[in-house]
């Protein structure tokens, strides 16, 4: 009786702690409409910002876990998380990978089911792998979409760099005023980089490599040669980065397209599944007759 009350508070006990971290608190409603327009703070190095941070901190120190932040590091840069709150949240779920298989195994064990040790230490071991690659896959699907937001917002910085040159601008001057016109996370980055470059006196295309490195789109890195070209050797650099914004625009265009075909392909595996159970629910009848005439 004391062992089947144990398991149930255990069972539990996970249960709300696995639907309290899917569906955390909500913001505030006050503090949600403090921070628009505002922009987004990134945690210094070796900063603890919370229980996460402190905790992500330590848990780094083990390889496996520093290794899988590792390989998330620049989507975790273009999402503005900070690698020791990701650790935490890696190693969370890899716990609750690892425990799942022992709480099942000791409910089934209360019924009267026996299993063998190796089996519920090998489902423990596959579903922390599982649950930690869905976790990386998740960070690495949103991060797709931010680099994506953030070509969007390239292309059209890059028109007014390329407008304001054709006007007669100069090229440093159009580059921080077409960064102060826009609005969003991407030109708020832009904006960043551009700022820190200056006060570290850096020329404006080096600070947007350095930043396109760090947030892992290509576009902003060859962008960034381009403005270096002219800069340095003074290119005609108008026409070149509205070509730039063109083909930004095209190949964003060219992957909307690409997930609409694969969602449509998708789309009809269903159908066909429907198909063939219908085709069977005809044919089984006759089917039955004939196996039956047959004996």
């Amino acid at each position: 009786m004391m062992a089947a009350l144990l398991a149930g508070i255990g069972i539990g006990a996970g249960l709300w702690l696995v639907v309290s971290g899917l569906a955390p608190l909500p913001v505030p409603l006050t503090k949600a409409l403090a921070g628009l327009g505002q922009p987004r703070d990134i945690p210094a190095a070796g900063e603890a910002v919370g229980l996460d941070a402190r905790v992500g901190r330590r848990l780094r120190r083990i390889g496996p876990v520093d290794r899988a932040v590792d390989l998330v590091r620049a989507d975790l840069r273009v999402l503005g998380r900070d690698p020791d709150e990701a650790a935490a949240e890696i190693a969370t779920y890899g716990v609750v990978g690892l425990l799942w298989a022992p709480v099942v195994t000791a409910a089934i064990w209360i019924l009267g089911v026996r299993l063998p040790v190796l089996v519920p230490g090998w489902l423990s071991v596959l579903g922390a792998g599982l649950i930690v690659a869905a976790s990386v896959r998740s960070t690495r699907s949103k991060a797709t979409e931010a680099r994506a937001a953030f070509s969007h917002a390239l292309s059209a910085w890059c028109e007014v760099v390329s407008m304001m040159v054709a006007a007669g601008h100069e090229l440093h001057g159009a580059v921080f005023a077409a960064a102060a016109q826009g609005t969003g996370a991407a030109f708020r980055e832009i904006r960043t980089a551009l700022d820190r470059g200056f006060l570290a006196g850096e020329q404006p295309w080096d600070s947007l490599a350095g930043l396109g490195r760090d947030l892992g789109v290509n576009e902003l890195v060859e962008v960034a040669s381009t403005l270096a070209l002219a800069g340095d050797e003074g290119a005609a650099v108008a026409d070149t980065l509205a070509s730039k914004a063109r083909s930004i625009r095209e190949r964003l265009t060219t992957d909307i397209e690409r997930r609409s075909a694969g969602a449509t392909e998708r789309m009809a595996i269903p159908g066909a599944m429907v198909l063939i159970g219908f085709v069977w629910l005809l044919a089984y009848p006759a089917l039955h007759l004939i196996l039956q005439e047959a004996r």
